[in-house]
């Protein structure tokens, strides 16, 4: 809500959440707090190619499966995503908005469960 509140600008912060979906696209990879990500109170980690690749080489496993139901604490910048909507691979006029985290390095996750 904050971060809706703020926009266009984002909010510096601490953010707990369970992994409850997990997504990829063009090499990142969205931990959702929401089983629906298009929810407008789901919180939406993006995790950008390299901290993927760098997980990956320490863990030996995929971030999204290793995550997927676990609680973690990202430290961040939580910020309002336009998503334009696309039908047939073209954009339409229809959006929706997201709230996002990003990313960049691995160490910015830190698992709570065990």
């Amino acid at each position: 809500m904050l971060a809706a509140d703020a926009a266009p600008e984002s909010v510096a912060g601490v953010f707990e959440m369970k992994v409850v979906g997990t997504g990829r696209d063009k090499g990142k990879i969205y931990l959702n707090s929401e089983a629906d990500y298009r929810d407008q109170r789901s919180l939406n980690i993006v995790v950008r190619p390299q901290a993927v690749k760098s997980f990956m080489e320490t863990h030996g496993s995929p971030l999204d499966t290793f995550l997927k139901g676990k609680r973690i604490r990202v430290s961040g910048e939580a910020k309002r995503a336009k998503i334009t909507m696309n039908c047939g691979g073209r954009k339409t006029d229809m959006y929706y908005y997201q709230t996002h985290v990003q990313v960049k390095d691995i160490n910015q996750i830190e698992v709570l469960d065990p």
